[in-house]
């Protein structure tokens, strides 16, 4: 690895909604319970991107006050992307996400991130290896406290990225 990061993550996050235009998945979200993990959270810390294969259908409420439901596009399963935590942000503000099931989520916590490499990929099989998961784990409740955030040890995350570059995705 070039830098020397303070910590390394894993982040859980769902496929991107078919309106997001952008194609990237960047930054951190966690929710108004995951305090105690995101406390630990620093700039500078290097993050791996994991993409579930599903997301939760967002309702929207449209201007005319009519509700649009926007589902995810099915996601790969897999780290996406390296970014590295460059501010934090607490949205106190924010109001909680709907969404078709039921559920509401209020996205307190959102840290910008920097793009260290999106041009790679390592599968879920792979990283559950790394980890020492179940092969058919899935990453639903994943992290510490089910925040979707996970500390990760330097040598895990060396192997993560030796894997996310490689361009057979099956080292271990």
């Amino acid at each position: 690895m070039e830098k020397k990061h303070l910590n390394y993550w894993i982040t859980s996050h769902w496929p991107l909604q078919i309106n997001d235009t952008s194609g990237k998945q960047e930054g951190i979200f966690a929710s108004d319970a995951s305090e105690s993990v995101v406390r630990k959270m620093r700039v500078g810390d290097m993050v791996f991107i994991y993409e579930s294969k599903n997301g939760r259908v967002l309702k929207s409420k449209k201007k005319d006050g009519t509700i649009e439901n926007i589902p995810c596009h099915i996601g790969r399963e897999g780290i996406v992307a390296v970014v590295e935590v460059e501010c934090p942000y607490d949205s106190s503000n924010s109001v909680p996400s709907e969404y078709t099931d039921g559920t509401e989520i209020l996205w307190k916590y959102y840290f910008q991130t920097k793009c260290l490499d999106s041009n790679g990929f390592v599968p879920r099989m792979i990283i559950n290896k790394f980890l020492g998961y179940s092969e058919n784990y899935n990453f639903r409740g994943f992290g510490d406290k089910h925040s979707g955030l996970k500390v990760i040890s330097e040598d895990i995350a060396t192997k993560l990225l030796k894997s996310f570059k490689s361009k057979t995705n099956n080292e271990i």
